[in-house]
């Protein structure tokens, strides 16, 4: 490594410049995606013109909830991880969300832990349109049940989650749990609209089951589309 260039602005955030052999690497850290253009200005002299890339489509961070060392809830009696529900979900909802013309990036996409600020920052790093995290609960009480939607603060974000658990409930059946507001890393440290959705109760024989359906999955992965349309205004 050569050097850096001291470089302040809304797009280009640094410059790394490297040497590898006759050649010289000059390395940018973008704050977005951009398109660019390099142009010969003179004797070994050139214009590099970055522009903000217009996004086509809007781009959804999928987070399924826990992974790797990190079981999440535990049902002993189906030998069930809230990590594989979780997974299970989110593999089944990213694809829809293709079909209905959204982009979707995914914060993992096999059984490994990511640390919580990573996942925000993760979605952060993409400028994501808007964050879904995707969860399963769990309580003392073998009786809990129902599904429950989180946000932190932002009025988009408290959006989001309202349509979420209306089509939720509407489409499943399920107790309504309602909104609420807490300051979970992963919704309160990005940026973007971001809620995280509890989508049952893995302590509850019957819910348990029901989650573990693919047929229930097909209801709440459809019904978290239709509310991503609803607040996109398709």
């Amino acid at each position: 490594n050569i050097g850096s260039l001291d470089i302040s602005n809304r797009i280009v955030k640094d410059a790394q410049i490297s040497e590898n052999g006759n050649n010289y690497i000059l390395e940018f850290s973008l704050s977005d995606r951009v398109v660019y253009n390099i142009s010969n200005t003179g004797a070994k002299s050139y214009s590099i013109d970055f522009t903000k890339q217009n996004r086509q489509k809007p781009l959804i961070v999928l987070d399924a909830g826990h992974g790797g060392k990190d079981m999440g809830a535990i049902n002993t009696q189906f030998n069930m991880t809230e990590k594989e529900l979780n997974i299970q979900v989110v593999r089944m909802l990213k694809p829809k969300l293709e079909q209905a013309g959204y982009d979707v990036a995914l914060t993992r996409d096999g059984d490994v832990f990511v640390p919580l600020n990573d996942i925000a920052a993760y979605s952060n790093r993409y400028d994501a349109d808007i964050f879904i995290s995707i969860h399963h609960n769990k309580a003392d009480s073998p009786s809990a049940n129902g599904i429950e939607t989180f946000y932190y603060k932002s009025t988009q974000s408290k959006k989001l989650a309202s349509l979420m658990q209306k089509h939720l409930i509407a489409n499943s059946g399920a107790y309504d749990r309602k909104v609420k507001e807490m300051p979970f890393v992963v919704i309160k440290r990005t940026t973007s609209p971001a809620t995280l959705l509890e989508l049952g109760f893995m302590s509850n024989k019957e819910e348990i089951q029901k989650n573990m359906s693919s047929q229930y999955q097909n209801i709440l992965t459809d019904s978290i589309v239709q509310a991503v349309n609803e607040y996109f205004g398709r």
